[in-house]
């Protein structure tokens, strides 16, 4: 049984690094899982309440914490695939959601990353039509 992180709380404060376990314990159990989902609220409340430093913050412990570890688990496995992306845009120069698009990246074992970013600028270099549908 996947145990959930006591900590998951929807702020800055959450357990990210649990959040990563919790996801890495479920792919070990042996489950034939088709889809993971491992979600965190904290950048989307740090728009909200305009909080630029905990907002980028966030996103280095969401990179430092669960991005790494849980693609350094993928590794071990004959293929995978990982998409990484917000539900929505919350600007903190409005402090609430827009219509604005989603920056994201998809990967999978054959073109793994190393390194990765979730930058803006970065994700602008490649943008994919919303009507355009992803084939991997």
């Amino acid at each position: 049984k996947t145990k959930i992180p006591s900590l998951s709380m929807g702020n800055f404060n959450t357990d990210y690094s649990g959040k990563a376990k919790a996801c890495i314990q479920g792919l070990r159990n042996g489950y034939d899982f088709i889809f993971v989902l491992v979600h965190i609220e904290a950048p989307d409340e740090c728009g909200h309440r305009n909080e630029v430093m905990n907002k980028v913050r966030s996103i280095e412990l969401i990179d430092e914490n669960i991005v790494g570890p849980v693609l350094a688990e993928l590794e071990q496995y004959d293929d995978f695939k990982i998409m990484a992306l917000a539900d929505h845009p919350t600007p903190l120069s409005v402090r609430t959601y827009t219509r604005d698009a989603v920056p994201f990246t998809v990967s999978k074992k054959e073109t793994a990353v190393t390194a990765h970013c979730l930058s803006r600028k970065k994700t602008q270099q490649k943008r994919v039509s919303s009507t355009k549908k992803a084939s991997f």
